[in-house]
């Protein structure tokens, strides 16, 4: 059983990694670098690097893969605080949260497959632009309504869900302000099953798919922004009674659909987590974001679970490689659950 065991886990890492390694191209301008949002939600997620297509469990699973909401059993409830995401200029501040809800409202019967999800998930930015006083304001805001449905297949489970995402941003320097919106949609599958009596989950997600488009209001032309089209692929394997989890994706993104840029594809980014478990009330978590532009972002966490239906994590990440974070910086969150 153990030989199986290692077998699986060296198909895990070898399987993912050389997709990733035997593919080349460039990170598209304003995508995994610079961006609040790149970094995700949930501090267990954002510790593991953000290798949580497979799992997406939680409160917060359906930001990473809508599929996961369905397997969400009762009601929880979460949120994360960011304090000081990318600012790194005298008199500016900026922090990013995030409320969500995931539930599974019927349990029983013909709707028991049934999951649905709110999200809202916010960056902000304001401060002093100079000594004449003036002011900055920057509110970056993502709204998510999630359903997915759960089928049972023997002994695998597979999940369908969706997102629509609807996009606010509202910008004030000075006496000028100016807005944009748009909206969005992401599709996912999650297939749930074990191999060798050890759990495993596979992960698809299509997320703004088609690309999403956000058009300004109040400035000269009214530009049009395209968020690209990225999918994730991922798997996600326990060992040991679940005391030992590896997860791992792979990010490929397709840009520039809409404009009259030459159309960019490829692989972009290989996410790899770790998670240890040797008791139930306590997870030590680490992760690593390789990307094809040479950037390498590493993370760290633990979660605690002080009671049976309260848990509290934490995660830090060492952004100065890249990873979507300019600088080092801290995550927590917190989720109560009702079975």
């Amino acid at each position: 059983m153990r030989q199986v065991s290692a077998v699986l886990l060296s198909v895990l890492f070898v399987g993912l990694g050389v997709s990733f390694l035997v593919s080349g191209a460039d990170v598209p301008p304003g995508f995994g670098d610079g961006g609040a949002f790149v970094c995700g939600l949930g501090a267990p997620a954002i510790a593991l690097g953000g290798a949580f297509i497979a799992l997406a469990d939680g409160a917060s699973g359906s930001y990473w893969n809508p599929a996961g909401t369905g397997h969400v059993k009762g009601y929880h409830v979460g949120g994360m605080y960011v304090p000081g995401v990318m600012s790194n200029v005298a008199d500016l501040d900026d922090a990013f949260q995030s409320v969500s809800l995931s539930a599974t409202p019927v349990q029983t019967g013909s709707l028991s497959g049934l999951g649905i999800g709110i999200t809202w998930a916010n960056y902000t930015l304001s401060g002093t632009l100079d000594e004449r006083g003036g002011v900055l304001s920057d509110s970056d805001s993502r709204f998510l309504l999630s359903l997915s449905w759960v089928f049972g297949i023997r002994d695998w489970s597979l999940a369908t869900g969706s997102n629509v995402k609807y996009y606010k941003r509202v910008t004030r320097a000075g006496e000028m302000a100016a807005s944009a919106d748009g909206f969005g949609f992401d599709v996912g599958v999650l297939l749930h099953g074990s191999v060798a009596d050890n759990p495993i989950s596979f992960g698809l997600v299509s997320l703004d798919t088609f690309e999403t488009t956000l058009k300004w209001h109040g400035t000269p032309g009214e530009p049009l922004i395209y968020l690209p089209w990225v999918i994730k692929g991922g798997v996600a394997i326990s060992f040991f009674d679940a005391v030992f989890k590896v997860s791992s994706d792979l990010e490929y993104s397709i840009s520039h659909l809409h404009d009259n840029t030459p159309m960019r594809t490829g692989f972009d980014f290989f996410h790899l987590g770790i998670e240890i478990a040797l008791v139930p009330q306590f997870v030590l978590r680490t992760g690593i974001i390789l990307s094809l532009g040479g950037r390498t972002s590493l993370s760290a966490g633990v979660g605690l679970k002080p009671w049976e239906n309260i848990t509290v994590d934490y995660a830090y990440v060492h952004g100065g490689g890249g990873g979507g974070l300019s600088t080092d910086k801290h995550v927590f969150s917190a989720e109560f659950s009702i079975p």
